[in-house]
């Protein structure tokens, strides 16, 4: 007897949802004035980046009220698709890489989803990486060849104009950055009965 005389189900257990957006249109005008912005910000050095800097702000999007209305509704949507508890943003924090700039892998404490937002970029995309969450676990596991079970990171090309939304606990980071300039814009959530202090 052959494995094709069995019935054989696959059951593809606890998937984690990376969800991007294509926000390139939500406001020409707006869209237009985010990189003087961003240059225009305070900026102090961060242990996580290299050959890079992040805003002083932790209040970035109120400066953009259409970006983070639009944000506001792809994170409903993420949520509304996970099952997740209704969230709103936190804070919000801009950051440039320089050529070869990247982040070191990382999670971010204290968040439901977070988020990163791509308004300009100077050449290449680059890319943005994601740790398998099963990998500490996976202490005597040797594979062959790669699939979608055994995968240790995803890499995801990144482009002007994209949103990229997930959970703040999975372990994320940049491979280093070949445009001669990336600007980003990253935040953070709460959920929606919770009161931020200011």
């Amino acid at each position: 007897m052959t494995m094709d005389n069995f019935s054989k189900i696959n059951h593809s257990l606890f998937p984690v949802l990376v969800k991007t957006y294509d926000l390139h249109d939500y406001n020409t005008e707006e869209f237009t004035k985010i990189p003087a912005l961003i240059d225009n910000e305070s900026k102090i050095k961060n242990g996580l980046i290299e050959n890079g800097d992040r805003s002083k702000s932790n209040f970035f999007l109120k400066k953009l009220p259409n970006l983070q209305g639009c944000i506001q509704k792809c994170i409903d949507d993420y949520t509304s698709t996970t099952g997740l508890l209704s969230c709103k943003i936190s804070y919000s924090w801009c950051n440039v890489y320089r050529k070869a700039g990247h982040i070191r892998s990382h999670r971010h404490e204290m968040s439901l989803i977070s988020g990163v937002f791509y308004p300009k970029i100077y050449g290449d995309g680059g890319v943005f990486a994601v740790d398998n969450p099963c990998n500490p676990f996976k202490v005597n596991e040797i594979s062959e060849f790669q699939t979608e079970y055994n995968r240790q990171n995803f890499e995801l090309g990144v482009v002007e104009g994209m949103l990229i939304i997930f959970p703040s606990w999975l372990m994320h980071y940049t491979v280093n950055n070949t445009a001669d300039l990336r600007y980003i814009i990253s935040f953070d959530t709460i959920g929606t009965n919770y009161d931020l202090v200011n």
